[in-house]
């Protein structure tokens, strides 16, 4: 994506905007894009980018303290995905979103818990009221 889909897109946005300069706001894997974009100074994003916004880089989880994904770790699932050629895993299906915005809407409790769980042990610092919301966008899944 780095490679081919990233300077694809800024050249397509000058043409279509006639502007020299992009500013490209990144979020999770899209920073990654443009941090390995970055590290080659790749010519066609050098030359259009005006400025680059990083939010929620995730280069790697090896220090994640997430029981589940601590799990995840330990069972063998993702050496097995990559095996099957399998790249993303996640929670992407509607099925899901539905589900959890109807426990974070029914129970505050059972929504912290399952964040916890996934990813977030000190929820006193969350916007609890806007879990909901929150989780109507998300939980977004990862590349193996």
């Amino acid at each position: 994506m780095s490679l081919y889909d990233l300077p694809a897109a800024f050249e397509y946005i000058h043409n279509v905007t006639q502007k020299d300069k992009i500013h490209y706001l990144g979020h999770s894997q899209g920073t990654i894009q443009m941090f390995a974009a970055l590290s080659r100074q790749d010519p066609t994003v050098m030359k259009y980018l005006g400025q680059y916004h990083a939010c929620g880089p995730v280069a790697y989880v090896n220090h994640c303290d997430s029981p589940t994904v601590a799990e995840l770790a330990k069972s063998g699932l993702l050496p097995f995905m990559k095996f099957v050629h399998e790249k993303m895993f996640g929670f992407e299906n509607d099925a899901m979103r539905i589900a959890a915005e109807q426990i974070c809407h029914d129970s505050q409790e059972a929504c912290d818990k399952i964040m916890q769980s996934i990813a977030d042990k000190n929820t006193t610092v969350d916007n609890s009221p806007r879990m909901e919301v929150f989780v109507g966008h998300a939980p977004a899944g990862t590349s193996v």
